[in-house]
This record gives structure tokens, sequence and C-alpha cells, in this order.
């Protein structure tokens, strides 16, 4: 039997009770419309105090966090974010904003659904994400839940196809049975679940191109981790790396052409050194480059990669909340606005100046 390669635990937190400034989850956070209810025993969530998670961002003064990024729309017109504490906006949980200031955030999800792997559907009408390992979908229109692809094993990263009718699994897990693991197509259709290209793939992270044509993952292979292209067409595959020796690589994302950016790009993170930080590349291989600033936590590009959702402090507090970066073609920033804020005064969507590193 063909021997698994070794699976790291992800860097990524998922919390259940995380809260800035000593604020608790409250019971009760309704979700509207007709719901499907989670597996009868999920995977509990691993639970993290405020201060455990500060530690993460080094910043002066007190710290707590408020916000953090979560996703883009695909047409880049909406955003969607964790908000970490009780505000007049709801409870702790996941919002989404209008980024032309047409209304308010609105509530979309208890925290108990915290991950970093949130996606919006193509057509914005959806969003997709892990709950202890689970696949849920949210329904934008309705607020109902479902809870499709059950399986035998601990779903790690998800991404939608470029049509919405089918959604990338990434089933790795130490303790998940051998023949579950692995990258797989779930389709919405006839509810069906294939491995993708019919092999054996074990894999971190999974994103569909936005063309339709290409995967793109952090693979798990030979003892080490590889940023991987593959070809739907014709099954070649294309391995990308950053220096040599063991490497950590994370928030892989497309970036489709743009007036801007002409070709098709992929962004990724290597977080551990030598060679550490954020790096575009074409999905061949060719023209990496090296970004002129770090990820943290949940950072995310929009899609035309002309913006980005951005981690960063409250100048006057140290606060935790988002920030949006406007870009150049060269990736540098031109122009940096406090998203989100906390408390009172000038909250969510009004126009601040403060630089978010």
């Amino acid at each position: 039997m063909r021997a698994l390669p070794a699976v790291r635990p992800s860097r990524a937190l998922s919390l259940v009770a995380v809260v800035g400034l000593g604020v608790l989850l409250s019971a009760g956070c309704g979700l509207k419309g007709k719901q499907i209810l989670a597996p009868a025993k999920p995977e509990r969530l691993i639970a993290s105090t405020a201060q455990s998670y500060a530690d993460s961002f080094p910043a002066p003064g007190k710290f707590s966090t408020i916000d953090l990024p979560a996703t883009w729309s695909a047409d880049g017109r909406e955003v969607a974010f964790w908000r970490f504490v009780r505000s007049r906006y709801g409870s702790p949980g996941l919002y989404t904003l209008s980024l032309d200031g047409s209304g308010l955030p609105k509530f979309r999800l208890p925290f108990e659904f915290f991950s970093r792997e949130v996606t919006f559907s193509p057509d914005s009408r959806k969003l997709a994400g892990l709950a202890g390992g689970n696949l849920y979908i949210l329904d934008l229109m309705t607020g109902g839940i479902a809870w499709p692809a059950h399986g035998s094993s601990h779903i790690s990263s998800i991404d939608w196809s470029p049509d919405g009718n089918r959604l990338l699994l990434a089933r790795t897990y130490d303790d998940s049975p051998a023949e579950s693991i692995g990258v797989h197509v779930y389709d919405l259709r006839t509810q069906r679940e294939t491995p993708l290209l019919n092999r054996l793939i074990v894999a971190e992270e999974v994103r569909w191109s936005p063309t339709g044509d290409r995967v793109a993952m952090v693979e798990s292979a030979v003892g080490n981790y590889f940023v991987t292209v593959y070809s739907l067409l014709d099954t070649t595959r294309v391995q990308i790396s950053v220096g040599t020796g063991y490497a950590g690589y994370d928030d892989l994302q497309w970036l489709r052409p743009s007036p801007l950016k002409q070709t098709g790009l992929l962004s990724f993170e290597k977080f551990v050194n030598p060679g550490g930080g954020c790096y575009v590349v074409s999905p061949d291989g060719t023209g990496l480059r090296k970004l002129p600033f770090r990820y943290l936590y949940l950072d995310r590009f929009s899609p035309d990669a002309h913006s980005m959702l951005k981690f960063g402090f409250q100048g006057s507090d140290s606060l935790g909340v988002v920030y949006l970066l406007k870009l150049d073609a060269n990736f540098r920033i031109v122009q940096s606005r406090q998203l989100t804020s906390w408390p009172g005064g000038r909250e969510m969507g009004g126009p601040h100046d403060r630089q978010a590193y």
C-alpha cells in the first residue's frame, strides 16, 4: 500500500471562544431561514483566549483582536470579516460589508463557525466554509445552511469551481482513514465526491483557477511542502518552491488578469525562514517575485489584486481591526484606510488614513 506523506498541522487556529475585550460568545445567535442542523457529534473546535491569540501579533500597548479579514466576493464589491465582540451590529461572528458604502455590516454566522476557509460562491449568493472539519454552505438570500459532503475524514480546505456547481475539498488529517485522504471534487448537483484527477494527492490548501482549467494547492510530497499547479486538461504538474530545505506555505490565492496586471498570478506566503514572505508567481512557475510586505493572519487580496484586506492596529489603542489597501501594478501600497473600527465614532465603513502595518 502506498505510504502517505506526513501532514503537518496548519498554523491556523480554530476558535470557539476567542473574545476581544473579554466578551464571551453569546448563546442564541440565531440564523434566519430554514436550517439543516450540523452533524450530531461535530468535532470540538479549539478554544483560545484573547491574550494567547494576541501573541501572534505583537504590537505596542494593550492588545485585543476586534476584527479579522475573511474573504472577498468574486466581483470584488463585497467583503466578509470576523468580528470577535458584540457590537451594535450584532453578536460576535461573520459579517459581510458592501464596499460601495450602500449599507451597514450584515450579521451572517455566529462565531462557532469560525474558520480561515470561508469563500463566496461565484455568483456571491452563497458562502461555503468549514466548521469542525465539516463543509457547510450558507445561502445568503435565505439564511439557510446545508451540510453536504459528509465523510470519514476532516476537511482542511475548500474552494468553488468557477461555474459554482462543484467544490474542491482537501481531506487531510492525521487520524483519518487512509482511503479517505486526498484532494476531492464534490459535485453539488449529483452529491457525489471523486478524487481529483483520479489519483491520490495530499494537500493542505486547494484553489480552483478563475478559468477552471487549473487547480493550485499547497501539496505534501516527499516529506516537504510545495506550491503545485495541476492542469485539468492534460494532468501536467508544475511545482513551485522558494529556496531549499524544509518549507511551509499557506494563504494561497489566484489573482485574475486585470487592466493593471495583464496575466493571471498566484500569491502565497512562505512562513518558514529563510526566504519567508509574500510572493506572486505565474502559474507556469515563472516570474517569482517577493512582495514588499508580509501576510498576517487571514490577509486577502481582492480577486483582481487592485486591493487587499489586511489585519492591522488602530493607532490610538492598538486594537486589531481590518484595513483596506489600494495597490498599484507593482503591488506597492498607494492608499490605506481603516475599514472596521472600535469603539463608536466613525465605526465600520468610514474613511481613515492610518497605516495598516
